[in-house]
C-alpha cells in the first residue's frame, strides 16, 4: 500500500512546497485519517507559559527544522510519496519523503517523542536539560528561565551540548 501527498509550491521570499496530508483521495481517505497519530503528549502550553513567567532571568529558541531531522521507517516512507519534475515536458518522478512531513496528523507526537527520548538517554550526564526538554518544551520550542544568570546560561550550555546528540540545533533567537 501506498500513498502520495498532493503539494504546491509557495512562493515568497523562497520557494517552499506545502504538503496537504488531509487530502481525501476518491474513496474519502486522507493519509492523516490512516495515521496512528498516537496519545496527547504535547506539554500543556498554558503552564508552560506559566512557568516561563516564574523565572527572573528567560530566554525561548526553538528547533532548527525539526521535523525534518526525524527519520521515517523505511517500511512508512511508501505512505509519503510524491510526483515530481522540473520541467512539464519531462515525465513525472516518484519520490519518497524519508522524514517527518510537518502537515501528518503524528509530526507533533514524533517531536514531542523524539525530546522525551534524548531526555531519557542523557538525564545523568545533562540533568537539568533532560528536565527542560520534558517541562519546558512546546514541541520545538523551549520557553525556560533560571532565578540568576548563572545558572541560566548553564542550562543554556547544557541544551546547546546535549541537542547535537539527536541531530537538532537551536535557532539564532536564543542568544
Amino acid at each position: 500500500m501506498s500513498f502520495y501527498l498532493p503539494h504546491h509550491p509557495v512562493i515568497g521570499a523562497k520557494l517552499r512546497v506545502m504538503f496537504d496530508g488531509s487530502f481525501q483521495d476518491r474513496d474519502g481517505r486522507s493519509l492523516n485519517d490512516s495515521l496512528h497519530i498516537g496519545p496527547c503528549i504535547q506539554r500543556n502550553l498554558f503552564k508552560v507559559c506559566l512557568r516561563f513567567l516564574m523565572h527572573r532571568f528567560v530566554f525561548s529558541a526553538d528547533i532548527v527544522k525539526m521535523f525534518r531531522q526525524i527519520s521515517v521507517t523505511p517500511e512508512h516512507q511508501n505512505f509519503q510519496g510524491i510526483l515530481w519534475r522540473e520541467d512539464p515536458e519531462e515525465p513525472l518522478k516518484h519520490y519518497k519523503l524519508t522524514i517527518v512531513t510537518y502537515v501528518t496528523a503524528c509530526a507533533p507526537f514524533l517531536a514531542v517523542r523524539v525530546l522525551e527520548q534524548l531526555a531519557v538517554y542523557d538525564e545523568y550526564e545533562f540533568p537539568r536539560a533532560a528536565r527542560i526538554l520534558l517541562d519546558d518544551f512546546y514541541v520545538d520550542d523551549v520557553m525556560t528561565g533560571a532565578m540568576n544568570k548563572q545558572e541560566l546560561l548553564d542550562i543554556k550550555e547544557e541544551l546547546v551540548l546535549l541537542m547535537p546528540r539527536a541531530k537538532l540545533e537551536f535557532s539564532k533567537r536564543g542568544k
